[in-house]
């Protein structure tokens, strides 16, 4: 009888020794339901056909675990398929015409069961599914006495000594072992649980190592160009002064057919010169001086400048400010110079029919600036390019002006952000904390006084 209830519990196991290890694999997780379907159809099938018989008439096996486990883990489609297997090997074993009854009302009973709510156990915690485990079995383990008893031949005290003995032994295998299967195969589900868990720990900690890297070696490129423009630009921009005022005395005094040409020359070194001054700004990557102005009003004196420009475009410019904006400290210079750059952008991205949408928005954390263009938009590859030194998507550009926007951004504690569509638009969205606002109010005062 032992080594009976031996062999039964080794067969109970083996769904969960299976499902141990084909639940280790990540792109299996998807069919495990069908797995341990199947594997538990296995184990019943074999219970049933190792089923031992006591003196008494009573079939002792341990086949309702795996029907439990695989109902419980498979979900109702595997486990309406347990039970026609299950009642499809029971028919052969059917000896007296009332076992047909009993057969009927256990599948009765446990189809309903199988669709009740609480069979649902997807939200429960472990604690939880153990036990509803724990009542399942208990359940069916007082339809398995009742069958032995049914089973049991002879007289009333012969049923009654049927169910006690090697019976109880079974009935009580029949709850640890589905308890055991369940507490294993959640400690496999929970220990692939924490090993994905862990992965995209892993992935996420790399990600902001490489992200950390990256901003490093922008500020390292940014430091080169800032001593590139300290050691050359001073030196190179007062020969270029002294050649422009040349090449206007010859454009002055050369024949008219001739002057196209001068202005072309006059053309580039205006260029070299910009280029030259953005070079400077950033050179100049020291703390500005900062006063409370409102965003509103610092675009108000802009406006002329940027209708002027515009027109010359054939754009139209459309300004929407909020007017419960709320002062910042800002440096005044170098806030104009961030607007212009990024509205001089948006026009050149527009054709003559374009419109630049420029916005203010009291956010509760911050005041938002928004430059929106309606022009080519950027390809998403190229946007994360966008503040690198020396790139640029136009021509004729300089590849340093975005540079500089990043700079002024970042000195105001602000940050800048991209929204492009191709065939659509641009949009540069930038925050300034009131939070740091408030900090540095402090910290003047604190100074003054």
């Amino acid at each position: 009888m032992w080594k009976d209830a031996l062999l039964q519990i080794l067969i109970v196991f083996l769904p969960v020794f299976m499902f141990m290890v084909w639940y280790d694999k990540p792109d299996r997780t998807g069919y495990s339901h069908i797995f341990i379907g199947l594997c538990c159809g296995l184990a019943m099938l074999l219970n049933m056909s190792f089923t031992t018989v006591n003196p008494y008439g009573v079939s002792l096996d341990l086949r309702h675990v795996p029907l439990l486990i695989g109902s419980i883990y498979g979900g109702i489609p595997i486990g309406l398929g347990l039970l026609v297997v299950y009642a499809a090997k029971r028919l052969g074993e059917i000896a007296f015409q009332w076992e047909y009854f009993v057969l009927i009302g256990f599948l009765a009973v446990y189809g309903t069961m199988l669709f009740t709510k609480k069979f649902d156990y997807g939200s429960r915690s472990r604690k939880g599914k153990l036990r509803f485990a724990l009542y399942s079995c208990l359940f069916l383990a007082l339809l398995q006495a009742g069958s032995y008893f049914a089973s049991a031949q002879g007289s009333m005290s012969d049923k009654l000594s049927a169910v006690t003995g090697a019976p109880l032994i079974f009935v009580s295998a029949f709850i640890v072992a589905t308890l055991l299967c369940v507490h294993y195969i959640e400690l496999t589900i929970e220990r692939f649980q924490l090993k994905l868990q862990l992965r995209d720990m892993s992935l996420r900690y790399d990600r902001e190592i490489h992200g950390l890297k990256d901003e490093v070696d922008r500020m390292e490129r940014l430091s080169l160009v800032g001593q590139m423009a300290a050691s050359i630009t001073h030196e190179i921009r007062n020969p270029l002064a002294v050649i422009r005022g040349f090449i206007q005395l010859l454009n002055e005094r050369s024949p008219a057919e001739q002057k196209t040409y001068f202005h072309i020359v006059l053309e580039e070194l205006d260029r070299t010169n910009l280029i030259i001054n953005d070079f400077l700004s950033l050179a100049q990557n020291r703390t500005a001086e900062k006063e409370l102005f409102n965003l509103n009003d610092l675009l108000s004196d802009l406006l002329p400048l940027i209708w002027a420009d515009a027109n010359m475009r054939g754009q139209i410019i459309d300004l929407h400010t909020d007017a419960s904006l709320e002062p910042i400290l800002m440096n005044s210079k170098e806030i104009k110079q961030l607007v212009l750059n990024l509205s001089r952008n948006g026009m050149e991205a527009m054709n003559d029919k374009g419109a630049l949408k420029i916005e203010t928005t009291n956010l509760p954390d911050s005041v938002q600036l928004r430059v929106s263009d309606t022009g080519v938009g950027i390809p998403a590859e190229k946007l994360k390019l966008l503040f690198e030194p020396f790139y640029t998507t136009k021509t004729n550009g300089t590849g340093l002006g975005l540079v500089l926007c990043m700079s002024i951004v970042e000195r105001h504690d602000g940050k800048i952000q991209v929204e492009s569509t191709v065939g659509q638009g641009t949009t540069f969205i930038v925050s300034f904390s009131k939070q740091s606002a408030s900090r540095d109010s402090r910290q003047a005062a604190e100074q003054a006084g």
